[in-house]
């Protein structure tokens, strides 16, 4: 987590990880390989997405995901794989999803810097 974040924000990230799913790049790209519905979304802002995105990913900015995701993906029993940067939006995103109804909802743990990571040690 950065240097900057509070402890309170912190805090708040150790109490969501009890309640929501956090899984690996390995993980998600198991889940990716099966014929099982899934919907990988990037939370991050539109400024951080120019800069690469992970492949099929729908960019649903942190700020409007709950207001606009039933609308994209109505089906409540998709895999829904939600990524930031680092995983604290994200987890964050993750929650609240759970609380709309959505069953099977996962943060990409190390967000999308740690993707970058993962495919770069796997090429």
């Amino acid at each position: 987590m950065s240097q900057y974040a509070s402890l309170g924000f912190c805090s708040l990230l150790d109490e969501l990880r009890a309640v929501t799913a956090e899984i690996s790049c390995e993980q998600m790209q198991l889940i990716m390989g099966t014929d099982k519905p899934y919907a990988l979304i990037d939370v991050r802002e539109t400024h951080e997405v120019q800069f690469g995105s992970i492949p099929d990913a729908l960019h649903v900015s942190k700020g409007v995901i709950e207001r606009d995701l039933e609308k994209l993906i109505p089906d409540k029993n998709v895999i829904v794989i939600v990524f930031c940067a680092v995983g604290a939006r994200s987890l964050i995103s993750a929650y609240m999803l759970q609380k709309m109804g959505y069953k099977y909802v996962y943060s990409l743990k190390g967000g999308f810097n740690e993707w970058l990571r993962y495919t770069n040690s796997n090429t």
